[in-house]
């Protein structure tokens, strides 16, 4: 029992061009194609399957499968022989349905004495799958159009929009009513009085600084700390104007003025700190509360507002995260505008929230400064982080690094599926969750799963092998995926067990690989 080295990993990508399956780049994304129809196989121990094809592992049982629905098993335990030749192969356990993040598994490579056919409770057949585009995060074809009009972010020349910027502002004070995280949603005492000064105002746009963090700015001049809040000033109303008035809202929609100011508006705080978990600092938020008509204060302001860390330095990671935050905020608009009581918000579900947001930020900047830690933390461990969570925070999940990757990558996936129209539609969805995500498709989540369970298996950096006679335990998230490469030499038939202790929904796909002996060969370098 071993874990995959990058050499070995790289195999895996090198062996879908053999046997008549290759890989081609169609519309800049990887594709899954054949040059012939793979055959139907009713009888597993006797039909070799074609390298590189995806294949459903569809088994019928004695056990019943109380709740299942198609696209996956509850079976408590299956097992199916693999075909008689020297062949490796990647089998992938996807989790659709059970607990969040604990449910138990176990997988034995058995050897076959003889040929014997597998007993009934867990005859299997293998099913071939459809070509399916891999993971990819170029910018949509409408996305795509409306950036290329617009000057670079690191042109010098091009225009920031005019703006007055205020070196003091005593007469224009605003006070936000914010969360920090002291208490349960609940309770006024996890809210704090933000007091600020209007910093700038453009077009569109009005900056708000904390007065708090005004105060308590390292010791500068005061022509020091003016250039300072100018520089983030001019960065900020450049981004929203070319990024949002002239980009986003044109292709997915534009916030209400819910505060009648006739602007959106931006404010400039630390406190974020003080919601930060780990070493990690908040670089922006969006809080629900202030898109809600219902709620009072200090639960929400009842404005169309972001908030910023000014302590954060890194100014591509600020575009990022300002796409971002002005997505969430469009959200929130959208769903929330016609709700005049919490007893029918109609929020987004997180997971597609933050993948929504995710995904838009890179479409637009064109970097994943926001992310890119995010999705090498699922692809290193993609068992552990659970992708369909309806709400990050009660799962104890909020601002978990591998599920924001999970999300993001998933979402990808489906882009490069669909492509055309994909975001808005499902943006401008009239249903959440799974429903949104099957109406902006067209196809069902599990088939959606195992699609992009086949793209991640090319990305993850974590794939267990296992060999004739050995067995492994682990435990996985629902709605994950664990990646198994298990051999077979020449001479052997192995027979794969697998327990379901949880009984949790699960699917199967098995995908060969390319000749072991070839392989070898490629190793060595001969």
């Amino acid at each position: 029992m071993r874990f995959w080295t990058p050499l070995l990993y790289s195999l895996l990508a090198a062996s879908l061009f053999s046997a008549g399956c290759y890989f081609g780049f169609a519309q800049g994304a990887l594709t899954f194609a054949r040059t012939s129809e793979p055959p139907f196989s009713s009888r597993p121990d006797v039909d070799s399957l074609i390298t590189g094809q995806p294949y459903e592992v569809k088994c019928a049982s004695d056990f019943s499968q109380t709740g299942a629905s198609p696209g996956y098993l509850n079976l408590p335990e299956l097992e199916f022989d693999l075909p008689p030749f020297e062949q490796d192969y990647l089998l992938i356990v996807g989790c659709l349905q059970g607990d969040l993040q604990q449910n138990s598994f176990s997988l034995e490579l058995q050897k076959q004495a003889n040929n014997k056919p597998v007993r009934s409770m867990g005859t299997c057949h293998f099913i071939p799958l459809p070509a399916y585009r891999s993971t990819t995060v170029e910018p949509t074809e409408e996305a795509r159009v409306i950036v290329e009009k617009e000057p670079s972010l690191t042109d010098p020349q091009s225009e920031t929009g005019n703006f007055c910027f205020y070196e003091t502002s005593d007469e224009k004070r605003r006070v936000f009513s914010l969360y920090v995280g002291n208490g349960l949603f609940g309770s006024e005492q996890a809210y704090e009085e933000c007091e600020t000064r209007l910093l700038s105002e453009g077009s569109h746009l009005r900056l708000w600084l904390d007065i708090k963090d005004e105060l308590t700015t390292e010791k500068l001049s005061s022509t020091e700390l003016k250039n300072q809040w100018k520089e983030r000033a001019t960065h900020l109303h450049s981004c929203f104007e070319k990024l949002v008035v002239s980009t986003l809202a044109p292709w997915l929609g534009e916030v209400n003025d819910l505060d009648g100011d006739g602007k959106f508006s931006i404010v400039l705080t630390s406190r974020l700190n003080q919601l930060s978990k780990g070493t990690e600092p908040l670089v922006g938020l969006t809080w629900s509360g202030d898109y809600r008509r219902d709620l009072p204060r200090p639960y929400g302001n009842r404005a169309d507002v972001v908030y910023l860390n000014p302590t954060i330095n890194d100014e591509e990671l600020v575009t990022e995260v300002l796409v971002h935050e002005y997505v969430h905020a469009l959200s929130f608009d959208l769903h929330l505008e016609t709700m005049t009581s919490s007893q029918n918000a109609r929020y987004e579900e997180d997971w597609l929230n933050e993948g929504l947001a995710h995904l838009v930020e890179t479409e637009l900047t064109g970097t994943r400064r926001n992310i890119e830690d995010r999705l090498q933390a699922f692809l290193s461990q993609p068992g552990n982080f659970p992708l369909v969570v309806s709400d990050y925070n009660r799962a104890g999940l909020w601002r978990s690094p591998g599920c924001r990757g999970a999300t993001f990558s998933f979402l990808s996936w489906c882009k490069a599926q669909k492509r055309k129209r994909f975001i808005p539609q499902l943006f401008h969805s009239s249903s959440t969750g799974l429903q949104g995500v099957a109406d902006a498709t067209g196809d069902s989540f599990p088939n959606l799963f195992r699609g992009w369970s086949s793209a991640v298996a090319l990305e993850t950096t974590q794939i267990t092998s296992l060999e004739p006679g050995e067995a492994y335990q682990w435990k996985q998230a629902a709605t994950s995926c664990h990646f198994f490469r298990i051999s077979q030499r020449e001479g052997e038939q192995a027979r794969v067990k697998l327990k379901n202790e949880s009984e949790s929904g699960i699917q199967l796909t098995l995908i060969p690989l390319s000749d072991p002996k070839a392989e070898e060969a490629l190793i060595s370098g001969n």
